[in-house]
C-alpha cells in the first residue's frame, strides 16, 4: 500500500512511500503520522495538493513571488494560498499622484495657463506684473453678480492662489474643469 506524506505545518504533499504491514495484524497496514492512503491530485506550476485531514485540495502556490501591498510595499510570498485574499496585488500598482500643493503664486498660475494655451503670452505677462484678468477669465467674471465679480477681481489680484479658495474652484468648475483636473493644474503649476 502506498501512503502519501504531507508537511506537518503546511499539510502540502511532500512525498510517498510504501506502508508497512502491522506485525501484529496481518493485512493491516500502518499509516504514519502526517500521512494518508488517499491518493492526491497531480501538482502543477501554480497549485500544490494540501491535505485537510479528510481530502486533498489544490492550493495556490506563489511562494517566492513578489506581490504588492501598495506602490511602495513589495511582499515576498512565504506561505501557501492566494495572496489576493490578503489584499495583495500581483502587479505593482501605479504610483500615487504627488500631493496637491496648498497654494501657487500668481506667476505660477499665469505660466500654467499660458502653457495650457488658455491665455496668451501677453496676458500671462500682464497677469504676473499687474494682476490683470485674462480675457478667458474675464468672460467668467462678467456672468457674476456685481458684488461677486468685484470679490473675484480682488481675489484674482492676490499674489497667492489657495487650492482651498471656493472662488477659484468655482471659476475652474465653470470653465469645464473637474476637481481632479484642478488638482493636476496645481501640481503642474507648482513646478513652474
Amino acid at each position: 500500500m502506498i501512503v502519501y506524506h504531507y508537511h506537518q505545518k503546511t499539510k502540502e504533499l511532500i512525498g510517498a512511500s510504501s506502508a508497512y504491514e502491522s506485525p501484529l495484524e496481518p493485512g493491516v497496514f500502518l499509516i504514519p503520522a502526517h500521512a494518508t492512503n488517499i491518493e492526491p491530485p497531480q501538482a502543477n506550476t501554480t497549485h500544490v495538493p494540501v491535505f485537510d485531514d479528510t481530502q486533498w485540495n489544490m492550493v495556490m502556490n506563489c511562494r517566492g513571488e513578489t506581490w504588492w501591498l501598495n506602490y511602495h510595499t513589495p511582499v515576498v510570498i512565504e506561505e501557501l494560498g492566494n495572496p489576493a485574499n490578503n489584499n495583495l496585488l500581483k502587479e505593482r500598482p501605479e504610483a500615487p499622484p504627488p500631493p496637491v500643493p496648498q497654494a501657487i503664486t500668481r506667476r505660477q498660475c499665469a505660466v500654467e495657463l499660458k502653457d495650457r494655451n488658455l491665455i496668451t503670452l501677453q496676458e500671462a505677462l500682464a497677469m504676473t506684473k499687474y494682476g490683470d484678468v485674462p480675457a478667458m477669465i474675464s468672460q467668467l467674471f462678467i456672468q457674476m453678480s456685481e458684488n461677486d465679480r468685484l470679490n473675484a477681481e480682488i481675489n484674482f489680484a492676490a499674489d497667492t492662489y489657495l487650492r482651498s479658495n471656493p472662488l477659484l474652484t468655482s471659476i475652474m468648475l465653470q470653465s469645464g474643469h473637474t476637481e481632479e483636473e484642478i488638482d493636476d493644474f496645481f501640481r503642474s503649476a507648482i513646478k513652474k
